[in-house]
């Protein structure tokens, strides 16, 4: 069996689910989720199961099956565990802590383990690409608005515009830790697409529509601003443009990645994090290879 934890907000549930689907898959083995996602927590955005929203089977281990694999279930024993593995990995090879943004080797990757960590990157899963965009599918149907915005997608040179300042402003983790993209990243991010397109339209996806009202004006932006409390289908929208331009984001990550344009250009920021020694980290397992990078 496989269990795998639950945490943060959609873009790292799909990380997660889709780093304990693969492990399922190289083992043959049962995959479960220990779900823990900070709902009442003041210093955290609060979050909810986005995963239930996917034609996926979710299974929860009970709390026995987690105790199996870890010594502490519960209080600060629990969280000394975690620290001490992470940093000592052989105390207790049935409970993996990620190191971030350090990809573990295959040959570590065992069933019958407790794994708890965001596992951003493709390099675990990109052997599975299409079982996980069968696997991706929403069980609910779009609205009549954004069906249209859809079809207004398909009949263009689309391209979607992430922009993510809410929760990075107002929740003091988060602030300390990211970035926020600035105003010229997103222009020379345009620039990419005008120079290489004709006439390309670009879809802006925003938690602060105020501020992206402000600051992208004209016939070729559309301010994408019907689905505030609906986030998978502002994601789902986000794969059908034919082009991505990303934020400093799991969430508009996955919409670029779940995006099947074979002939895609994805445009993502340099800086994701404040500290220059993990943005040097993530630029090398976060961005896949064929992605532009630009400052």
């Amino acid at each position: 069996m496989i269990i795998v934890k639950l945490s943060g907000g959609l873009g790292n549930q799909l990380f997660q689910y889709s780093f304990g689907r693969y492990l399922s898959l190289k083992h043959n083995t049962e995959l479960k989720f220990d779900m823990q996602l900070n709902v009442n927590a003041s210093n955290f955005t609060p979050r909810s199961l986005g995963l239930s929203k996917y034609n996926i089977d979710l299974n929860f281990a009970t709390n026995k099956e987690i105790e199996s694999c870890k010594f502490f279930r519960i209080g600060s024993l629990s969280r000394i565990e975690r620290k001490l593995n992470q940093s000592f990995p052989f105390l207790n090879k049935k409970y993996v802590v990620e190191k971030p943004f350090i990809i573990l080797n295959q040959n570590l990757l065992l069933d019958d383990c407790y794994y708890e960590g965001y596992w951003q990157s493709e390099f675990y899963f990109k052997s599975i690409t299409n079982i996980l965009r069968a696997d991706l599918k929403l069980n609910f149907d779009l609205s009549d608005q954004n069906k249209r915005i859809a079809r207004n997608m398909a009949d263009s040179i689309s391209v979607s515009l992430h922009i993510r300042r809410g929760d990075y402003l107002s929740v003091n983790s988060n602030a300390e830790i990211f970035s926020l993209c600035s105003l010229k990243y997103y222009q020379d991010a345009i620039n990419i697409f005008k120079n290489k397109y004709e006439n390309p339209v670009f879809y802006i996806f925003s938690d602060d529509i105020l501020w992206a009202k402000q600051n992208f004006t004209g016939v070729n932006f559309v301010i994408v601003d019907n689905n505030q409390d609906d986030p998978h289908s502002d994601m789902y929208l986000m794969s059908q443009c034919r082009h991505n331009i990303i934020a400093n984001s799991s969430f508009s990550w996955w919409g670029a990645w779940l995006n099947s344009n074979e002939s895609k250009v994805i445009v993502s920021p340099k800086e994701w994090f404040r500290e220059k020694k993990m943005n040097t980290n993530a630029m090398l397992s976060l961005i896949p290879e064929n992605w532009v990078v630009i400052q």
